[in-house]
C-alpha cells in the first residue's frame, strides 16, 4: 500500500491532522507514524484542550477518542461541528466499541469516519487520502457558491431529476442492468448529500426541496435495494 500510494497521484501532502487521545502512547505513536507519511500534526491529551487546538491549529483531518475523562470525543465531535469562524474538519472516531450502539451516537454528533482500534497502518493511508479529497472538494463548493450560486442549487435539482429518470428506465432491465443503475444514483445520492452538508450558500428553502428530494430518492432506493435481494 504504502509504495503503491508514495508513487501515484493518489498520495496526498502536508494534511493537516490533530490527535486527541487520553493514552499518551496511542496519542504520539499515531502522530509519529503520521508524521512519518510527510503530515504535520497535533496532538491533545483530553477534549478542552482539543477544542483550543482546532482553533489554531485549523486541522483538516481530527483523529478523536471516544473514551475520555471529563470531556469524551462526542462532546468534542458536537462543539467543534458547532465551532464559527474555522474551516470545518473531517472527523474520525477511534474506539475500541465497535457496536451498532456507538456507531449510532458517532454518526449523530457529526463524525465523517468510524475506525476500530487497533488501527491498522494502511487504514490510516485510505483515512488521509479520502480526507484530501473532501478538503478539496470543500474548496471547490466555497468557489463555486461565490461564482455561480444560483446555478449551483440548479445543478443539484437537475441532477437528482436525472437520477429519477436512470431508474425509471431501469425497471424493465435485466439484474445487472439494474444493479448498474442502483450503483450510479446511489452514488449520485452519496455525492448530493456532501452538497447538502457542505454548501453553506443554500438558502433555507433550498436546503428543504434538496432534502425532499433525496429523501424521496433514498425510499425509492430501499425499495429497489429489497428486489434486487443486496
Amino acid at each position: 500500500m504504502d509504495a503503491m500510494l508514495q508513487h501515484s497521484h493518489l498520495d496526498p501532502h502536508g494534511m493537516r491532522v490533530l490527535i486527541v487521545d487520553d493514552d499518551a502512547g496511542n496519542r504520539e505513536s499515531t502522530a509519529a507514524l503520521i508524521q512519518l507519511k510527510g503530515h504535520e500534526t497535533r496532538t491533545a491529551s483530553c477534549g478542552p484542550e482539543a477544542i483550543e487546538v482546532v482553533a489554531s491549529f485549523s486541522p483538516e483531518l481530527v483523529l478523536l477518542d471516544i473514551a475520555m475523562p471529563t470531556m469524551d470525543g462526542l462532546d468534542v465531535a458536537r462543539t467543534v461541528r458547532r465551532m464559527p469562524n474555522i474551516e470545518p474538519p473531517v472527523i474520525a472516531a477511534l474506539t475500541g466499541y465497535g457496536d451498532a450502539f456507538h456507531r449510532k451516537r458517532c454518526a449523530e454528533v457529526g463524525f465523517d469516519y468510524f475506525l476500530l482500534k487497533p488501527v491498522a497502518a494502511n487504514d490510516y493511508d485510505y483515512l488521509i487520502w479520502v480526507s484530501s479529497q473532501t478538503a478539496r472538494m470543500r474548496e471547490a463548493f466555497r468557489i463555486l457558491e461565490r461564482k455561480h450560486k444560483a446555478d449551483f442549487y440548479a445543478f443539484a435539482i437537475s441532477q437528482l431529476d436525472f437520477a429519477w429518470l436512470i431508474l425509471n428506465f431501469a425497471d424493465g432491465r435485466d439484474e445487472a442492468q439494474k444493479l448498474r443503475s442502483f450503483d450510479k444514483v446511489q452514488r449520485m445520492q452519496e455525492r448530493t448529500y456532501k452538497w447538502l452538508k457542505m454548501a453553506a450558500g443554500f438558502t433555507d428553502a433550498q436546503k428543504v426541496a434538496l432534502q425532499l428530494k433525496l429523501d424521496a430518492l433514498q425510499e425509492r432506493l430501499t425499495t429497489i435495494k429489497h428486489g434486487l435481494h443486496l
